[in-house]
């Protein structure tokens, strides 16, 4: 979503609790943005527009406005896109399509940086051969390179969701209802994540988003056994 009253974007990767935030957003975007928006009409809505899509709409001057997202441990949020996808049924072998080749499903890589890529890297998307996108960690040195093909956004944590998104609600003077804030809205119900990976598919997420693993502490919790 964007307000160009508020001067933000918000960019809504899916399965990260971006539905019940965009309520919030949406009475500062104007109709014409709302295309960027699970309120768009017409069939119009992009709701999970990249940055790329942003800047190649309204051109790079929207750089300049507050670039935010909801960010996710990638192994619980892959799971739960895979519930919602198959109607809210786990079957082993689309889940490990959707790990391992989620463009066969036309889905995106499952990197949160995937959304944030610029101009300088952006791949075909039309290309069957990129199956997959890897974020791999970086070291220090490699961060100013991921720095330049990224439009650098700020993030707000899906497991901190109630604490922090009302700052981030705050900071642009945004009004909201603290108790109706509190209530979630489509969400999944599953065991723990580690109940459903196999070992190729971890190893595909730690390749496909160890930057994100990298960046933001996330890791593989096995709660089977406890």
């Amino acid at each position: 979503m964007i307000s160009h009253e508020k001067k933000f974007i918000f960019v809504h990767i899916p399965r990260t609790g971006g539905m019940h935030l965009s309520k919030y957003l949406v009475p500062y975007c104007d109709d014409e943005s709302l295309r960027f928006s699970p309120y768009g009409g017409g069939g119009t809505s992009n709701l999970h527009a990249t940055m790329y899509d942003y800047t190649e709409y309204y051109g790079k001057s929207i750089l300049e406005y507050n670039i935010f997202t909801i960010v996710r441990n990638p192994y619980d949020r892959i799971l739960s896109h895979a519930f919602q996808h198959n109607n809210g049924v786990f079957e082993r072998e689309h889940f490990k399509k959707l790990v391992l080749s989620p463009w066969s499903l036309g889905m995106t890589p499952h990197s949160h940086f995937n959304y944030f890529l610029n101009d300088k890297f952006v791949p075909d998307r039309g290309a069957t051969d990129h199956t997959v996108i890897f974020m791999r960690p970086v070291p220090p040195g490699g961060l100013r390179y991921i720095h330049k093909i990224i439009d650098w956004p700020f993030f707000i944590e899906f497991e901190k969701y109630v604490e922090q998104v009302p700052r981030v609600l705050e900071r642009f003077g945004i009004k909201y209802d603290a108790n109706e804030f509190k209530k979630k809205t489509n969400s999944t119900t599953h065991d723990h994540y580690s109940h459903y990976y196999e070992e190729d598919e971890k190893r595909t997420v730690q390749d496909t988003c160890g930057l994100d693993l990298q960046m933001f502490g996330y890791r593989f919790e096995d709660q089977k056994n406890t």
